[in-house]
C-alpha cells in the first residue's frame, strides 16, 4: 500500500513539476507557483508526529510546493519503513494563488503557504509492532516581508541590485523597435507607389538606352524587362531588411523579458536560508497493530508552534513548543481502556550553514525536554542530537542523525541514528531540462 501511494503521488507531482517549467518567464506570471525556494529540506509536520524523524522540530516553509520524506535507514529496530509527504495547494500549478493575493497580508501569506501533510510509519513496543500514521496542516509565514521570496520578487525587475543590466536591454530593445519601425515604413511606402516607381524606372530605363543608340524594339523591350526585374529586387531586399528588424527587435525584447527570470532568480538567491519564519500546525496520530487485528485508534492530538530565528550571517536557532492531548500509552494500547494523557514538549535546535551556496551543508544539534514516562510520541523525539544536512541536488536533500532519546517502552535511553531524503519532484524535474 506504501509503494501505490508513493509511486502515484510522485507520478502527479511530476507531472504538476514539469507542467511548472512550462511557464518560462517568470516576470509575466502572476501565479506564486512559479516563485519556489530550495534553501532546506521538506517542511513534513506529520512526519515528525509518525516518528519518520525522531527529531522534534521540523523544517519551516521556506516557498515549496510539493515534498516526498523516505526513511531507508535507521539504526532503531523500533522505528522502520517510514516515509511522509506534503503539499502546498496554492504553491502548485493545480491552484495557484496570484502575487497580488498572496501580498495582501499576513492572513493571506499564511493562507498560500498552507501545508497539508502525511505520513505512515511503524512501531515495535514491548515485542508489539504498531502501524502509525498521521496527518497535520500548517500554516507559515516571513517576520519580514524583505526575506519572503515572493514579496521581493515583485520589485525585482525594477531594483539595478537585482537587474543591473534592465536598463541597457530596455535601451537595445527600444532601438530595434525604431528600426523595425522604419523598416515598416520604407515597406509600407515602396509597396504604396510601386506602381509608380516601376513606370518611372522604366522609362528611366528606355531613356537611358536610347541616348546609348539602342532605339530598336528589341532593345526598349529589353530594358523595360530589366527594370522590372530590378524593381522586384528593390522590393525583396526592403521585404528582407523588414524581416529581419521584425525579428532583431522580437528577440532583443525576449532577452529584455527573460531577464526578469535572472532578476527574480537573483532576488531570491539573496535571501538567506536561515531568514526568520515561523509555522503553525494542527495533526493527529492513529495507531493500530500491524497484523491488521484490533481497532484503529486516535493516539494524540498536537498543536505546534516552531520559530526560527536568524542568529548570524550562518546561523539559526529554531525553537519548538508542542502542546498533545489524549496521547495514548502504546504499552496499554490492548487495554480496554488504553492509557492517555496531555503533555508539552519544548524544544531547541542551533544550526550552521556553509557560507557557499546559501547554505547547502548544514550542521545541527539539539535538545528537548522529552521524558521516558510513556510510550508516546512526545517522550521518544531525541532528547539530544547532533546532524547534517546537505543537498545533493536541486530538490534532493539527506538529513543524517544521531543522538539519545527513550525507547518506545520508555524504559531506558538509547542512541539512535537515522538517515531521511527529503525530495521535491518539482525542483528534481529541472534536472531532466525544461
Amino acid at each position: 500500500m506504501k509503494k501505490i501511494i508513493l509511486l502515484l503521488f510522485f507520478f502527479i507531482s511530476s507531472k504538476i513539476g514539469f507542467a511548472a517549467d512550462t511557464s518560462n518567464n517568470k516576470s509575466t506570471q502572476d501565479n506564486i507557483s512559479n516563485y519556489l525556494v530550495d534553501v532546506t529540506g521538506g517542511a513534513i509536520s506529520a512526519g515528525g508526529l509518525a516518528g519518520v524523524s525522531s527529531s522534534a522540530i521540523t523544517e519551516i516553509q521556506t516557498s515549496q510546493d510539493i515534498i516526498v520524506a523516505l526513511k531507508p535507514l535507521t539504526s532503531s529496530s523500533s522505528s522502520k519503513d517510514g516515509f511522509g509527504f506534503a503539499i502546498t495547494p496554492f504553491r502548485t500549478t493545480i491552484t495557484p494563488m496570484s502575487k497580488s493575493t498572496y501580498s495582501q497580508n499576513i492572513f493571506t501569506r499564511s493562507l498560500g503557504s498552507t501545508t497539508l501533510s502525511y505520513a505512515e510509519n511503524s512501531a515495535t513496543v514491548a515485542d508489539v509492532k504498531f502501524a502509525k500514521t498521521a496527518a497535520s496542516i500548517d500554516f507559515s509565514a516571513y517576520f519580514f516581508d524583505t526575506d519572503d521570496p515572493l514579496i521581493i520578487s515583485q520589485d525585482a525587475v525594477t531594483n539595478e541590485k537585482f537587474c543591473p543590466d534592465r536598463r541597457k536591454l530596455q535601451d537595445f530593445a527600444s532601438l530595434k523597435y525604431r528600426e523595425n519601425r522604419r523598416a515598416t515604413a520604407a515597406l509600407a511606402t515602396a509597396l504604396e507607389q510601386s506602381s509608380e516607381t516601376l513606370v518611372k524606372m522604366k522609362k528611366d530605363y528606355v531613356d537611358a538606352a536610347k541616348k546609348a543608340g539602342k532605339t530598336d524594339a528589341a532593345s526598349i523591350a529589353a530594358e523595360e524587362v530589366r527594370a522590372t526585374s530590378d524593381h522586384d529586387a528593390q522590393l525583396d531586399a526592403l521585404r528582407i531588411a523588414s524581416s529581419k528588424a521584425e525579428d532583431e527587435q522580437k528577440k532583443a525584447e525576449d532577452a529584455s523579458l527573460n531577464y526578469g527570470n535572472t532578476c527574480i532568480d537573483n532576488a531570491i538567491a539573496s535571501i538567506p536560508w536561515n531568514a526568520s519564519r515561523w509555522s503553525l500546525s494542527a495533526g493527529t496520530v492513529w495507531a493500530k497493530l500491524e497484523d491488521g487485528t484490533g481497532p484503529r485508534l486516535k493516539a494524540g492530538h498536537y498543536l505546534t508552534l516552531n520559530v526560527l530565528m536568524k542568529a548570524s550571517k550562518q546561523g539559526a536557532i529554531y525553537a519548538l513548543y508542542r502542546k498533545s492531548r489524549d496521547e495514548i500509552d502504546l504499552k496499554t494500547f490492548s487495554n480496554k481502556n488504553p492509557s492517555r494523557s496531555n503533555a508539552s514538549l519544548s524544544a531547541l535546535r542551533y544550526t550552521y550553514g556553509s557560507k557557499d551556496d546559501n547554505g547547502n551543508l548544514k550542521g545541527i544539534i539539539e535538545i528537548s525536554n522529552a521524558k521516558g514516562s510513556s510510550a508516546t510520541v512526545s517522550n521518544t523525539v531525541y532528547k539530544h542530537a547532533i546532524g547534517v544536512d546537505k543537498k545533493i541536488a536541486a530538490g534532493l536533500w539527506l538529513e543524517l542523525r544521531v543522538g539519545r532519546n527513550e525507547t518506545f517502552d520508555g524504559k531506558s535511553l538509547q542512541t539512535t541514528g537515522l538517515c531521511n531524503l527529503s525530495i521535491a519532484p518539482t525542483a528534481v524535474s529541472t534536472l531532466f531540462g525544461k
